[in-house]
């Protein structure tokens, strides 16, 4: 404490002793740099403020990109499962439980098709064909909750997480019926890495 005493009252003397002339050179010295300083500070401050904006903004738009693009995908696998579900020869191959029907079928239609997981299911919930690409084979899905909403007659779609895989599964199910009876239901899914969500 003392010697900061003493170092206070040797730069006031000194202070004290400089000419006019330095003293109001001083004076506007500290001035212009305490503005400058203001200026700076004030200017990091807005250039903080417009990045963080542009960036709010780039992160909404890819937002928005991503969604787009999940929507897209959803509606072409919606489409998909459409398709196969109102296929008079695999409506007929279902109520038959002709899985070779079934199979015959889906392999005229994969160049059509782009997914990655085909399961078609008759009314006792019995699962006929499962056809899977490599890239989804090894994997366990949980589709329990995707089959029961289709067997209570909806269709439906919904993203479902591989429990051992880098990516989850987009997917739809469809009902098929016959006339009003519920003859079975399909079920399409397709692989979509994790960095894509």
């Amino acid at each position: 404490m003392y010697r900061y005493e003493k170092q206070r009252k040797k730069l006031t003397r000194t202070y004290q002793r400089l000419p006019l002339r330095s003293k109001i050179n001083l004076s506007f010295v500290s001035t212009c740099l305490s503005i400058w300083l203001l200026g700076a500070f004030s200017s990091a401050y807005v250039f903080s403020q417009y990045l963080e904006q542009q960036a709010e903004e780039d992160l909404q738009s890819i937002v928005s990109l991503a969604q787009g693009e999940l929507e897209s995908r959803v509606n072409s696998l919606r489409q998909a499962a459409d398709l196969l579900s109102k296929q008079p020869a695999l409506q007929q191959a279902l109520l038959t439980n002709d899985s070779q029907q079934w199979q015959r079928e889906i392999n005229a239609l994969k160049p059509v098709l782009d997914v990655d997981i085909i399961q078609v299911f008759n009314a006792n919930k019995t699962v006929l064909l499962s056809v899977r690409k490599s890239v989804v084979a090894d994997t366990s899905l949980e589709l329990s909750a995707v089959k029961e909403t289709l067997f209570s007659g909806e269709f439906n779609s919904s993203l479902v997480d591989a429990n051992d895989a880098y990516f989850s599964t987009l997917v739809a199910a469809k009902p098929i019926k016959d006339g009003k009876e519920l003859t079975g239901g399909v079920m399409i899914g397709k692989a979509i890495t994790r960095e894509k969500l």
